[in-house]
């Protein structure tokens, strides 16, 4: 039975262009998934589909994938459209008084961006969903990815704590507690989720990366420490992510040249990615509304050039009313 994932990478704000490329999907109608898997910021947009698709079916009605896709844009647009929604930077005097008495935790205090989940996710409307949801986060005590399931009675209690340490950028933003256990961001792991959709049997995949294969940042400030962090991060996952799609690919290839010869564990994976072509210049310290919807552009563009769509600069009006 065919059984549809929709892979959602970590990037931090530019999680804009994936809100961009899922909008394109769903309004079109091309991929309507069974299972989301999110990282990161892709955690945080897959939860927020997933919940609203619960809404509709504790509401009795099957899920409006188009103004599913148009919510998700406005929360961008509304919600994510400065550093001051999201984040505050720590002062120099508690930070190094942080380091001092070891208690460093992350250089960004995240209160506003932990509210903005518990005001904008229902983890009950989560464990309703006709779509299953799993939020990748990294145990550090394990070093273990978790996949905390809303529908898993061992995760339910503590899915928000999950939501928000998957999307815990290292040593920039804080270390979140689950259970005396120490979680981060999954992307130190896994920046895309594509082995685990693989391994629970996904047999189509739509994924969502926020970085071009060649990252191509060149003018980044090596002395700020946010930004180096990012930076070094960035690269790390960058070549896990491509190990990973590459590794698929030529998988399919060879089953397709071969058959099952060698690969007798192996199966074809029909598997669409859709990524930008150059790095996205979205500052996390400093952007506005504007960045956000040029983002958003960028990924309907893309999802829309893998899909084949001839002019990708005509779009349907009532299925794009903010006009990304």
């Amino acid at each position: 039975m065919s059984k549809k994932a929709l892979v959602l990478s970590g990037g931090s704000i530019k999680g804009a262009f994936q809100a961009g490329a899922i909008k394109d999907i769903l309004t079109s109608g091309t991929f309507q998934p069974d299972v989301i898997y999110g990282t990161s910021v892709g955690c945080l947009n897959g939860a927020f589909i997933a919940e609203r698709a619960g809404r509709a079916v504790a509401a009795g009605s099957a899920p409006n994938w188009i103004q599913i896709a148009n919510e998700l844009e406005m929360f961008w647009l509304k919600n994510i459209n400065s550093f001051e929604k999201i984040g505050s930077k720590k002062s120099g005097f508690s930070l190094l008084f942080n380091v001092l008495f070891k208690k460093f935790d992350g250089f960004i205090d995240t209160k506003p961006l932990r509210r903005l989940v518990r005001k904008t996710i229902d983890i009950q409307y989560l464990k309703k969903s006709p779509i299953d949801f799993f939020a990748c986060s990294v145990n550090l005590k394990t070093s273990k990815a978790v996949y905390a399931d809303a529908k898993n009675e061992q995760f339910t209690e503590d899915m928000y704590d999950y939501i928000i340490a998957s999307t815990a950028i290292p040593m920039v933003m804080p270390v979140r507690m689950i259970r005396e256990a120490p979680f981060v961001d999954g992307g130190i792991r896994e920046i895309a989720p594509l082995s685990q959709a693989i391994n629970d049997g996904a047999t189509e995949i739509y994924c969502i990366v926020c970085q071009p294969k060649e990252l191509n940042l060149s003018n980044f400030n090596r002395k700020n420490a946010i930004k180096l962090m990012e930076r070094e991060t960035a690269i790390v996952s960058n070549e896990t992510v491509n190990n990973d799609i590459d590794r698929c690919f030529e998988v399919n290839e060879i089953l397709r040249m071969d058959g099952t010869n060698g690969f007798k564990n192996k199966r074809h994976i029909d598997l669409t990615v859709v990524r930008p072509l150059e790095s996205i210049k979205l500052d996390l310290e400093k952007f506005d509304t504007e960045q956000i919807r040029s983002a958003m552009k960028n990924g309907w563009e893309r999802s829309q050039e893998e899909r084949g769509v001839n002019d990708v600069r005509i779009v349907d009006e009532a299925a794009n009313p903010v006009g990304i």
